[in-house]
């Protein structure tokens, strides 16, 4: 009987496993989904009914140039960078007078709803240029509401024709996006509130993953994959030992999974919602598996002195990406090489029917380390905010008309699948 019975569980192990991997094969990856705790947008859902029609969306992108082609790793909304490396080169609040001085061409008065009216911030907003290209401050939309000057140049919201920007009445630049955005957009028609085109892309490195979902234009993006983090199995609640078999499978069909699709030296784990670069990992091919069994796993109780890993005992999210590490040029500088990031600070523009990208400046983001130090591979290649001497370098002038004419090429293709139109 005990024969029989030991002969029972391994035919039940046996069958599990099969069915994990006939399950694993089909569910491992997502292609459409969503879930509050992977996009924490900031900013809200409008519920539009419609394309915009019109929009001016202020972004950042961080990308890897080679010298000939780039690959775009991340966006995000310029209001909320702090432009330190830029401001390191060229000065205190100049990408946010770049900014102001391109929305001047518009002729339109400027409101910056919900700004603290405190020096610190007016330096780090080129207060000076933002007053003279027509911007004025107000703390919330509650106060824009009543505010007789915006009443009277406004009216009573009318708009003649809302495909061009020149027929609207106002601007409005709001940092934080909430419920009052919506209704103040249903009452003010003739107004463009900034960055509802791009923002719900930008803050999410899982949609901008889908942006590239294209042949013409996955090439301008590293590949990625998207995983599922702790699938439930509907053996765990039973049986604590087919949970961890499950999930042993599990991690060992992903990882397999994605080194047949592409096989590269490295890859890059990143959170789908992170930012500040916290929760990103640079993990050899040879090591993913091992480090997938502790990414994928949430709420594992365990510390770790490498915080990137540790990130994500408390990450919520349900997936995370798996990218190919791609690098940079190496840029020289006194001698010192480095694998930098470039970051491209950008406006999207759409006005009279045509999406355009417009670039207004960039800068080399260095990693701590150069490329001929000692140290970890990751401190190499990851670029952050970091107090090394040459944390910020200048692009050279052909680099960045490289990056131009590249950018100019697709972007307008990425921002038309941001707005949910077509474009030629």
């Amino acid at each position: 009987m005990k024969f029989k019975k030991n002969s029972i569980l391994k035919c039940q192990c046996i069958l599990f496993l099969i069915f994990c991997y006939a399950f694993l094969s089909a569910d491992t990856f997502s292609e459409s989904i969503f879930d509050e705790n992977d996009f924490a947008f900031r900013g809200i859902d409008l519920g539009l009914s419609e394309p915009l029609p019109v929009d001016i969306s202020f972004c950042i992108a961080d990308l890897k140039f080679d010298g000939h082609n780039l690959k775009i790793c991340e966006f995000g909304e310029g209001c909320h960078s702090k432009f330190r490396g830029f401001n390191k080169l060229y000065g205190t609040g100049k990408a946010w007078e770049l900014f102001w001085i391109y929305l001047s061409q518009f002729n339109l008065p400027i409101w910056y709803v919900g700004s603290p009216n405190n020096q610190k911030f007016k330096d780090e907003i080129s207060y000076d240029t933002f007053v003279e290209c027509g911007g004025r401050l107000i703390d919330s939309f509650g106060s824009l509401k009543k505010n007789r000057n915006f009443l009277n140049w406004v009216g009573h919201g009318y708009i003649e024709n809302k495909q061009s920007i020149s027929n609207y009445k106002a601007i409005i630049c709001v940092k934080n996006s909430n419920e009052g955005v919506k209704e103040f957009r249903e009452k003010f028609p003739n107004v463009l509130i900034w960055d509802l085109g791009a923002a719900s892309y930008v803050n999410s490195k899982y949609r901008t993953t889908l942006l590239f979902e294209d042949d013409e234009l996955a090439k301008y993006r590293p590949k990625a994959w998207l995983v599922k983090r702790e699938p439930i199995s509907p053996y765990s609640r039973a049986y604590d030992q087919s949970a961890t078999d499950y999930y042993q499978v599990y991690v060992q069909s992903a990882t397999e999974q994605i080194l047949a699709d592409k096989k590269i030296n490295y890859y890059v784990i990143k959170p789908v919602n992170g930012t500040m670069g916290q929760g990103i990992l640079f993990v050899k091919d040879k090591d993913l598996q091992k480090t997938l069994m502790l990414v994928l796993k949430k709420g594992k109780k365990t510390k770790n002195k490498d915080k990137n890993l540790a990130y994500w005992v408390t990450n919520k999210s349900n997936h995370c990406l798996v990218e190919e590490f791609a690098a940079s040029k190496t840029v020289v500088v006194d001698g010192i090489p480095y694998d930098p990031t470039m970051r491209v600070i950008f406006v999207l523009c759409y006005d009279n029917n045509v999406p355009r990208i417009d670039i207004l400046g960039a800068y080399w983001k260095t990693p701590p380390l150069a490329l001929d130090e000692v140290g970890r591979f990751v401190d190499k290649h990851k670029s952050h905010s970091a107090k090394q001497k040459y944390s910020a370098l200048p692009v050279d002038p052909e680099d960045y008309q490289k990056v131009t004419e590249i950018m100019q090429q697709f972007m307008p293709k990425i921002y038309a699948k941001m707005l949910g139109i077509s474009i030629r």
